[in-house]
């Protein structure tokens, strides 16, 4: 939620239910969204996702870059189709990822681009591997061989367990990526995203894909 310019960080999605029970006209959201951009058929629920927060800034986005249609051509076009997720390596991993810990494939795409450049085999100058850099630690804490985080497939499920384990704990796209940079107690120590250059730029720079990702999947 925002006051102003400030954002103000809510215990759960439920007391950010309350608030726009109270005052539809408050701001919310990493992109400050009003119930008021979200179409009438949505729940209060279902518009305080990030994911549907996501998809309707990258609509908006999508909207300004693209020159209107004349009259005639709007009338004779035909409805657009359904979305479907464009990644770029590694689909049919992401695919199955997604599903089984409901983490948007978009976004998964986007953390894989960040943290490793898609390179199965990269690893980090604090011995993160894999693709989605996992930490040897996280690995093991969640029954992983660390040794199997060059493996695509369980790279790309450890990871996505892990960074859908922080967006249900924190609640936002960015709070969830940037306790998976930094780690959920940096997250917590100064409630919200920690004052690290690299974890901002990190949480800037995924955001930013998963929007292109998202706007790729309309084309």
């Amino acid at each position: 939620m925002w006051r102003g310019n400030q954002p103000i960080r809510l215990r759960d999605q439920q007391t950010l239910i309350r608030y726009l029970q109270a005052d539809p006209s408050i701001s919310f959201g990493l992109w400050q969204l009003h119930l008021a951009d979200f179409p009438g058929e949505l729940s209060l629920a279902q518009a305080t996702l990030p994911r549907v927060q996501a998809e309707l800034a990258a609509r908006r986005l999508h909207a300004r870059q693209t020159p209107p249609q004349p009259a005639a051509a709007r009338q004779t076009s035909r409805p657009a189709a359904a979305p479907s997720p464009t990644l770029p390596c590694y689909a049919e991993h992401i695919n199955q990822a997604s599903a089984r810990y409901g983490v948007s494939p978009l976004l998964i795409s986007a953390v894989i681009g960040s943290e490793s450049a898609c390179q199965q085999g990269a690893v980090s100058p604090k011995g993160a591997r894999g693709l989605m850099q996992v930490m040897p630690d996280t690995a093991r804490a969640m029954g992983y061989d660390p040794a199997d985080m060059f493996e695509q497939a369980i790279a790309i499920d450890a990871g996505t367990r892990y960074l859908g384990i922080q967006l249900r704990t924190f609640g936002r796209v960015d709070l969830g990526l940037a306790a998976y940079n930094a780690g959920p107690r940096a997250v917590e120590r100064y409630g919200g995203i920690p004052p690290y250059r690299e974890t901002r730029n990190y949480v800037v720079k995924t955001v930013r894909q998963y929007a292109k990702n998202y706007l790729r999947s309309l084309q």
